[in-house]
């Protein structure tokens, strides 16, 4: 996915999600095998990121907001540079600061 959006896996500098998936082994796995940090947001602190979020139902019925992704990026990045993307089970969003 990144490479399709012509980046370089290098640039990772940092994974992010919400605190429930603190734990997750696929999250976990990502992130040692770059060498970058995993940060994890309580549903509270992502709720405070404010912007116009492509919204799950699903995904606030299950963790309490509407959208982790974009959110655990703008967090951390000061532009949102891929939109929640969604592949392979997984949903990624892509920010640069």
């Amino acid at each position: 996915m990144f490479r399709d959006e012509g980046l370089d896996i290098r640039a990772i500098k940092a994974v992010g999600s919400i605190d429930i998936k603190k734990d997750e082994r696929a999250i976990v796995e990502l992130s040692n095998s770059l060498s970058v940090p995993f940060y994890t947001f309580t549903k509270d602190e992502l709720k405070k990121v404010e912007g116009e979020f492509n919204e799950s139902d699903f995904v606030k019925e299950t963790v309490g907001v509407g959208n982790v992704c974009e959110r655990a990026v703008l967090i951390q990045c000061d532009k949102l540079i891929l939109k929640k993307t969604a592949k392979d089970g997984m949903t990624v969003a892509i920010g640069r600061s």
